[in-house]
């Protein structure tokens, strides 16, 4: 086998999906671009802060078309049993229900002025942005009165409520919508969330909760 399949390299690509991966997780654990090249460095990886950019802008791509590619299977009539089947083989026949949460919250970026010089010049250096987060949890039932791990997988959008109510459900549908003995939606009293539930989720059991949450509290 030649060394580049070996490798698990495509044609015309120069980096390792290894390299590619640490060079990602040091980006999103640095503070910064610039941060995640000085600790490359330090880890002996010949490479900058420009470099590490474009290597998380292509793998980033690359991960949106593989999430656009599971919503489009879960909405395809032939391509959603393959999906529900593979969900069979996951769940192993075990009894389990689901718990589908959804909230906004407010996601701040670069503005169009980020890094202006000097700090007290005016200017737009940061922009907000709502994302709406969603999150499937798999709650295996057990005779035995033991506490039992739980599967969580998260989805988000930053556009309108249509697109996050489409991942979430391919991503329900996934993990065993199908199978599930019960699904349960958790969320606050924002009318956009009961009307995906409605929408996609029609025999589910609804509970309000009165309190909001955020990604990092799931």
């Amino acid at each position: 086998m030649p060394l580049r399949e070996r490798l698990g390299l495509e044609v015309h690509q120069v980096m390792t999906p290894v390299l590619e991966d640490r060079l990602c997780h040091l980006a999103i654990t640095a503070t910064s671009y610039n941060r995640a090249g000085e600790l490359a460095r330090k880890f002996g990886i010949a490479t900058d802060d420009s470099q590490i950019q474009r290597v998380v802008q292509r793998i980033g791509e690359r991960a949106e078309a593989q999430a656009e590619e599971r919503v489009s299977s879960a909405f395809d009539l032939q391509k959603r049993k393959e999906v529900v089947r593979e969900a069979e083989l996951e769940c192993k026949k075990k009894p389990f229900s689901l718990v589908l949460m959804l909230d906004g919250t407010m996601l701040r970026t670069r503005g169009v002025d980020w890094g202006l010089k000097p700090a007290s010049a005016p200017g737009e250096r940061v922009a907000w942005h709502e994302l709406k987060a969603g999150l499937v949890i798999r709650i295996p039932e057990s005779s035995s009165g033991k506490r039992q791990e739980l599967a969580k997988y998260y989805v988000a959008d930053a556009g309108g409520p249509e697109a996050i109510g489409r991942k979430l459900y391919a991503e329900a549908l996934r993990r065993g919508l199908e199978q599930a003995k019960g699904v349960y939606v958790v969320a606050d009293g924002a009318a956009w969330i009961w009307r995906l539930a409605e929408e996609h989720f029609p025999e589910s059991s609804g509970t309000l909760d009165p309190f909001s949450f955020l990604p990092g509290d799931f």
